[in-house]
């Protein structure tokens, strides 16, 4: 008499099935080691490699953001970044990820320390229709000589605005990276 495959043997086949999947999917091309990535992360984040492990993924940061900016890492981004806040979209300063950060992963800054990234163009791309140029809030976005936008790296934020109004698609004709991000340096007492 025959009753089924049991208990014990269906768990081993779905264990054997999930981590089947797991292999296939983290031996992607598309997923990059984590030294490799360059996420931008909010305001006053401390360095990459204490981020990580003072950030305890509550989401706190991402929820109260007014404007929707942070999203949640994946694991296309690093094993080690999931759950971990990326900015995405428009910064306006307004500190309410710091504020509401348990953790220490995000802290006080001013807003002369505030620089999450750098802001670059594409003239390739670009249309010269000048939006970046009249909203950007810190006037790091100007006209060059060739009629192209420019950016004034010492006045940059990365703040985003620029990439988030351009109205240029699929991809962004002024687009902003981490590069020149200030990261709270962590000091440890041994």
């Amino acid at each position: 008499m025959s009753k089924g495959i049991g208990r014990r043997r269906f768990l081993a086949i779905a264990g054997g099935g999930i981590l089947s999947f797991l292999v296939y999917y983290l031996s992607n091309s598309s997923i990059r080691p984590a030294d490799k990535i360059d996420l931008m992360r909010p305001p006053g984040a401390v360095e990459e490699s204490a981020f990580e492990g003072a950030c305890i993924r509550c989401q706190r940061c991402i929820y109260v953001c007014p404007t929707q900016a942070l999203r949640s890492a994946t694991v296309s981004d690093g094993l080690s970044k999931v759950f971990t806040p990326v900015l995405e979209g428009e910064c306006i300063h307004c500190w309410k990820c710091i504020e509401a950060c348990p953790s220490g992963a995000l802290r006080q800054i001013t807003l002369e320390d505030y620089k999450v990234g750098n802001a670059a163009v594409n003239k390739s791309l670009c249309i010269r229709c000048y939006i970046c140029v009249a909203n950007c809030p810190f006037k790091a976005v100007t006209i060059a000589d060739d009629k192209f936008p420019a950016v004034d790296a010492e006045k940059c934020t990365g703040c985003r605005k620029c990439q988030v109004l351009c109205p240029v698609r699929p991809v962004r004709a002024i687009t902003v990276s981490s590069g020149g991000a200030k990261r709270i340096r962590v000091v440890r007492i041994i």
